[in-house]
């Protein structure tokens, strides 16, 4: 259950359950989500767009001004910081946010004494500038310097929903019982008017089929938003931390390590590693599209040359290949290519890059999964090219 913090002019609120969208979600998808949380409030923020979070609380005034302390924290100190603050006896409230400065998932979490050291060995794969570790008493002076970060909070109930059903319904019959003759009338004067046009039109020749229109491609950016979205927001569970999340073609893999619980409560998924591991595969939802001619201008060598220039140069390796267009052998050259990326991987125009092709893209989040690259998302990406083959010119005769 959410906690509540009374200040002189705002309400603070902690503890909630976030998740990302790529889309906005129905209200009966929310309410669903919700009811799996044991939420009956949703809330809304601008200074976390795309984010929606559930709360749980037993009666809430929505005249009251609430705002996300997770929120104000990460405002406060920006990019890099993991703050753990004491809230109750035995209790630690955690924020910690990423390069960026969005909260990570884990983050507005209350754990208890015995759970904390799994969450700071779950936060091992990043790198925080600032840590601040807060008595209960350092912690409510803190509260008194930072900005708002007010909630727009809606109650899951569908009880409005139904009585403006009910009453649009009532309009509509009403509405329905009065028109039903007129339409009849009117579609029986179309039907007439059709026929005589069919009697009294020449025959014509059918249209020819239309080409099938090119469908619509993956591009690189969208896979990348979609596989950074399919990061679970809640980094711990029942015992379990994510180790790691891999995305390849359209799946996304989410290997869950043991941190002191079971596997009767393990998140679903093949178990591995005798017991330790469980990998939870999911469909991996890329919204398709097609590219902007100007932003689809750079080639391969611009891509290198930017990871060289950001310190995150690419293993190369190229190799002819053949594709077969009908009866014609085409020769073409295929570059693959492997890089750590530390930063985040949505800031990056990856649709400037023609040709671009992602093939794999993983993230480790526990030292042992991960050695020199931790923290890092790690990139597997194509380049398919035609050959350009060589014109001989024919004497002058």
């Amino acid at each position: 259950m959410a906690f509540f913090i009374r200040a002189e002019h705002r309400i603070w609120c902690g503890d909630l359950r976030w998740r990302t969208y790529e889309r906005r979600p129905s209200l009966f998808a929310l309410r669903s989500e919700a009811l799996g949380l044991g939420a009956n409030y949703t809330v809304r923020s601008p200074l976390f767009p795309g984010a929606i979070g559930f709360l749980v609380a037993e009666q809430l005034d929505l005249k009251e001004s609430f705002h996300s302390l997770m929120l104000a924290v990460a405002s406060t100190f920006g990019p890099r910081y993991y703050g753990e603050y004491e809230v109750g006896l035995d209790q630690f409230w955690v924020v910690a946010t990423d390069d960026t400065g969005r909260p990570l998932p884990g983050s507005d979490t209350i754990y208890r004494d015995e759970t904390i050291a799994a969450v700071r060995s779950g936060f091992e794969g990043f790198t925080f500038e600032r840590r601040d570790i807060l008595s209960r008493a350092e912690f409510e002076t803190l509260q008194a310097g930072l900005p708002d970060a007010p909630l727009s909070v809606r109650s899951t109930s569908l009880r409005p929903v139904y009585l403006a059903a009910a009453a649009t319904l009532t309009l509509a019959l009403g509405v329905a019982e009065g028109t039903h003759v007129y339409h009849k009338h009117q579609q029986e004067l179309v039907r007439a008017r059709a026929r005589q046009a069919m009697l009294h039109s020449p025959t014509k020749p059918k249209p020819a089929p239309e080409a099938p229109s090119t469908p619509p491609t993956i591009q690189p950016s969208a896979w990348v938003k979609a596989c950074v979205s399919a990061v679970p927001s809640a980094a711990f569970h029942r015992g379990w931390v994510v180790a790691g999340v891999l995305c390849a073609d359209d799946k996304t893999t989410v290997s869950w390590a043991r941190r002191g619980g079971s596997l009767s409560d393990a998140p679903p998924g093949d178990i591995t590693n005798n017991g330790n591991i469980v990998d939870d595969a999911l469909p991996l939802l890329v919204a398709p599209g097609v590219p902007e001619e100007q932003d689809n201008t750079l080639e391969e060598r611009d891509l290198f040359g930017f990871l060289q220039a950001a310190g995150a140069p690419a293993q190369i390796n190229r190799s002819p290949v053949t594709l077969m267009i009908g009866n014609r052998r085409l020769p073409m050259t295929t570059t693959s290519a492997t890089f750590a990326w530390p930063g985040d991987p949505m800031a990056v125009r990856w649709d400037q890059f023609k040709g671009l092709r992602m093939i794999e893209m993983k993230r480790a989040y526990l030292g042992s999964e991960a050695g020199p690259t931790l923290g890092a998302w790690q990139f597997k990406v194509s380049f398919t090219e035609p050959v350009v083959q060589p014109v001989t010119k024919g004497k002058a005769s």
